[in-house]
């Protein structure tokens, strides 16, 4: 790829007519409580709260070649250098169609400013689940998701952020107790 401008990368300057290779890694995970607000028989409406857990990493490289082979050595690299945690909190409703068939949707929300990290999370999600048996808690579901997570820092080895969003169907197992 190419720059508008000039980068200064802690030790490194990337200049605008050099041809540079750059990847961004992100990692992303969630672990939620839920507890039922109201418990009725063929529908509940629960708060939730967790945490989205997440870590980037970005990296510009330059190329050489050998053997008419392009290689990206002298890469400078910047991690937000360990995992960064969003609290969320949030609401679910779940509505059993039958004994096996349930709906499902859960709509989480934070945002947090501190020192030098800022972060917004919105993550929410529609589905429908098969439970197999009567008893049983196992089951498994398709649905629609939509994420989105914004997070900035301002620290003297990493300055600046990532906006990540996505939404689409999945497909999932799940358990309950």
């Amino acid at each position: 790829g190419t720059f508008e401008k000039d980068i200064t990368w802690g030790d490194r300057n990337f200049e605008i007519d050099g041809e540079y290779n750059a990847k961004f890694d992100v990692l992303v995970a969630r672990l939620g409580f839920t507890y039922d607000i109201f418990d009725k028989e063929a529908w509940t409406l629960g708060f939730t709260m967790g945490v989205h857990m997440s870590e980037m990493t970005a990296a510009i490289a330059t190329p050489t070649s050998i053997n008419n082979r392009a290689i990206y050595d002298d890469e400078a690299t910047a991690s937000t250098g360990g995992i960064f945690p969003l609290p969320n909190f949030g609401l679910s409703y779940r509505h059993m169609i039958t004994q096996n068939w349930m709906f499902s949707s859960r709509l989480d929300l934070f945002f947090l400013e501190v020192d030098d990290l800022a972060g917004e999370l919105l993550s929410g999600e529609v589905a429908v689940r098969y439970f197999f048996g009567e008893k049983t808690r196992w089951g498994v579901g398709a649905g629609y998701k939509v994420f989105s997570l914004d997070m900035s820092f301002d620290r003297s080895d990493w300055n600046g952020g990532a906006n990540i969003a996505y939404h689409g169907p999945k497909v999932f197992t799940s358990v309950s107790w």
